[in-house]
């Protein structure tokens, strides 16, 4: 990836998963421990209330999305006015279906996303 297409330092990024309870709040870690300070959090989902979610998309330079479910909300349920670059990781929440389904580590999540979200990061 060229250094064009990386996310300035100083952009600042919104970090969205569906209820904003555990993926989201990790990716905001990962990025604040990557020198990214303006970062935050919402749910695209019934996590937060639709005003704040709203708010913090109209702030967003940069929305980094960690489920296709929260990617699919963004253009129907709220508006998007600053054109911001939105990139679409999938980080699941739970292990694959199987015999018996469990929600992942945070460590498991934390790691998962450093390692998506790194190739576009300065």
């Amino acid at each position: 990836m060229s250094l064009e297409s990386k996310i300035p330092k100083d952009a600042r990024i919104l970090v969205m998963c569906v209820a904003g309870e555990n993926r989201s709040p990790r990716g905001v870690e990962y990025l604040l421990s990557r020198g990214y300070e303006n970062a935050d959090f919402a749910a695209a989902g019934a996590g937060f209330p639709l005003d704040d979610t709203q708010k913090r998309i109209g702030w967003a330079q940069v929305i980094i999305t960690l489920d296709p479910r929260a990617a699919r909300m963004l253009g129907p349920k709220y508006s998007i006015t600053l054109n911001p670059r939105i990139i679409n990781l999938d980080i699941p929440e739970w292990t694959p279906k199987g015999e018996v389904r469990e929600m992942r580590t945070e460590e498991d999540i934390y790691s998962d996303i450093a390692g998506k979200m790194e190739p576009y990061l300065i």
